[in-house]
């Protein structure tokens, strides 16, 4: 989600209406591709076993974004944010959910099993020339 858009915040006070609307399956598939391309949001699912070590990377280019797991590209994202990248790791059992019907709401995930996470290696590159003083 891109909240400097000037899209995003033309649009921002029919939300509420917008979440209404959305309830309606046949008005949600006609609504929510303008509402995703009004804030920036692009998004898919990823079928992998996360018991399994992976490689993930995330190219944030100039036009698009590519998110890729295991060298294969898994998503595309035609927006690119033009704030500045925040990048948070962590696992637990709590979610959060905020669907385009309006529905809102969090809590805890009970663990069957024991959890954990490993990170080899973190690593940004710039893509950006940089320029010496």
């Amino acid at each position: 989600m891109d909240a400097t858009r000037p899209l995003f915040w033309a649009l921002l006070p029919t939300a509420p209406l917008g979440f209404l609307l959305m309830r309606q399956p046949w008005l949600y598939q006609r609504l929510w591709p303008i509402a995703q391309y009004a804030i920036g949001a692009s998004e898919a699912a990823v079928r992998i076993d996360i018991r399994q070590r992976h490689r993930y990377q995330l190219d944030w280019l100039p036009e698009r974004v590519v998110f890729s797991v295991d060298d294969h590209v898994v998503h595309t994202s035609p927006y690119s944010p033009a704030a500045r990248l925040g990048l948070v790791i962590w696992i637990d059992n709590q979610f959060a959910i905020a669907t385009p019907q309006g529905r809102f709401g969090w809590g805890l995930v009970e663990a069957a099993e024991a959890q954990w996470m490993d990170l080899f290696a973190v690593s940004v590159t710039s893509l950006r020339p940089t320029h010496s003083h």
